[in-house]
């Protein structure tokens, strides 16, 4: 599975082929030093499996239609010394092939965004453990043989 990343971006819609950071299942990104929350991923439209993982949790797709959030420390720390908030979502848009993931966190929430239209959006509070804190580091994961982008 081939996939993209792009970091740093104060709109998405600037995203330039540059920007794009390729990964697959053998290739695995990781990218430190972020100037901000913004990132957005591409997956193919016969879909794939992907999870971001996050100095502070993890962010993941899968099944086309379903995902989750993974916040270390918090809630009642049941799953893996953490609280993972499961969501699903209707089946979106492809646009040249792929759907691009838009993720914007800050320190009051987590929101995702496919064609400017939010898919989720999970907010936060004093439960919420690492997810409070700012994103410093992602690394990739490809679950599949299928191509992606973030």
């Amino acid at each position: 599975m081939l996939a993209y990343i792009a970091l740093a971006l104060l709109s998405c819609s600037l995203v330039s082929a540059s920007d794009w950071r390729p990964f697959t299942k053998a290739n695995v990104v990781e990218i430190s030093d972020i100037k901000n929350n913004v990132h957005s991923v591409r997956m193919p439209c016969n879909g794939g499996w992907f999870k971001l993982y996050y100095n502070t949790g993890h962010f993941e797709i899968f099944a086309n239609n379903k995902g989750n959030l993974f916040c270390k420390n918090a809630g009642k720390k049941n799953w893996y010394g953490g609280e993972r908030y499961d969501f699903s979502f209707a089946k979106q848009h492809c646009v040249n092939g792929f759907v691009q993931f838009d993720v914007v966190k800050t320190s009051k929430d987590f929101s995702v965004y496919v064609s400017g239209n939010r898919i989720y959006k999970k907010d936060f509070g004093s439960y919420s453990g690492d997810c409070l804190q700012s994103i410093n580091r992602i690394t990739s994961h490809v679950y599949d043989s299928r191509a992606l982008t973030f």
